[in-house]
């Protein structure tokens, strides 16, 4: 069977940071989002 390899461009490696950053942003406030989407929302 033949194989393939694939491999991230540069650019595509310029977001591995950000993109780890997101990730920690989202397990840290996840219970909090999640609990602001229960919430009704006020406003004009």
């Amino acid at each position: 069977m033949p194989r393939v390899e694939y491999e991230l461009t540069a650019p595509g490696r310029g977001l591995l940071e950000p993109l780890s950053a997101l990730g920690a942003w989202t397990e840290r406030y996840a219970d909090e989002v999640l609990e602001a989407l229960d919430q009704p929302v006020s406003g004009p």
